[in-house]
């Protein structure tokens, strides 16, 4: 898949006649799914490259706490089948266009679009004033070919990100996994902490949450793919997901340590996953350091 990253569309034309999808599309959920699926098959019928265009928010940082870290949303993309990635700057050029004027000036004239798909529950343009229906009249005027997918349920209940954001932070992974349509799982880079947890006999990798959903507060049995993006080779280990209140009692920022069993080695700056991941218990404040090394055996135990 080829990813192309736009800050000055100005300086952009495509080199492929497109089929495309516009979204967020975080969690690459089982809906998601549906489309990359129809624009595979457009694309097919026209001779043109599957595309998904997407956006960075103009501060780079999300306005909600995001499912799926930027590389396994790549990752996930490219094995649905999609041959190009887009991602736009949402600067207040892009920010402020008309849903006609995005479709004329940056769809047609830059990305050299043939067709275009929608869910039915999309909105473009400037304040999302344009729904996918009348947008897709617009594109069909211009010569396009347009499809409108209907929103897949499952249970009776439309499946969305917003939807599967509320069952992680509630722990219900089961149906996390249902919607997503594979197993829930966190990623990030593995960061260099004031290394406690190692002191105490116990080194763990430290990722931030910071932009990431992530479920209760706890201690998790889990496995890690220490190299996701070249094999799929998982370690069991257990993840603890909390603002450590033994250890920084006055820290509010959350993080996911993960402690791997009889494993020694250097990650730091590496990008890991974390899934599977299974309930032990609460998060707990210890009155000292050695009844939470006594509770950590414990955990290792169960």
């Amino acid at each position: 898949m080829q990813i192309y990253h736009h800050n000055d569309l100005t300086q952009f034309q495509g080199q492929n006649d497109l089929v495309l999808t516009i979204g967020i599309f975080d969690g690459c959920h089982l809906g998601h799914r549906l489309l990359f699926d129809e624009i595979k098959k457009m694309s097919q019928q026209l001779g043109a490259k599957s595309a998904v265009v997407t956006f960075n928010s103009a501060d780079h940082k999300p306005r909600y706490r995001q499912i799926n870290h930027p590389n396994l949303g790549e990752r996930l993309l490219k094995e649905c089948g999609v041959e190009e990635l887009h991602l736009l700057d949402f600067e207040q050029n892009i920010k402020d266009l008309s849903a006609e004027d995005f479709l004329n000036e940056i769809l047609i004239k830059k990305f050299r679009t043939k067709g275009i798909v929608l869910g039915e529950d999309a909105q473009l343009g400037k304040n999302r004033s344009t729904g996918a229906v009348e947008f897709l009249e617009k594109a069909s005027h211009q010569g396009l070919k347009t499809a409108c997918v209907p929103l897949k349920q499952i249970g009776g209940e439309v499946i969305s990100s917003s939807r599967i954001r509320c069952h992680i932070s509630s722990g219900h992974f089961s149906v996390v996994d249902d919607l997503l349509g594979y197993p829930f799982t966190i990623g990030g880079f593995v960061v260099k902490d004031q290394q406690k947890a190692r002191k105490m006999g116990f080194p763990t990798a430290n990722i931030p949450l910071l932009n990431t959903q992530y479920p209760p507060h706890g201690v998790y049995r889990c496995r890690i793919c220490l190299d996701p993006c070249e094999q799929n080779e998982f370690k069991k280990a257990i993840a603890y997901v909390g603002t450590r209140p033994t250890l920084l009692p006055d820290s509010s920022e959350a993080f996911l340590e993960v402690h791997i069993p009889q494993w020694n080695g250097c990650l730091y700056d590496k990008y890991v996953e974390v899934s599977g991941l299974k309930f032990l218990r609460p998060e707990m404040k210890f009155s000292n350091i050695d009844e939470l090394k006594s509770q950590i055996q414990v955990d290792l135990q169960n």
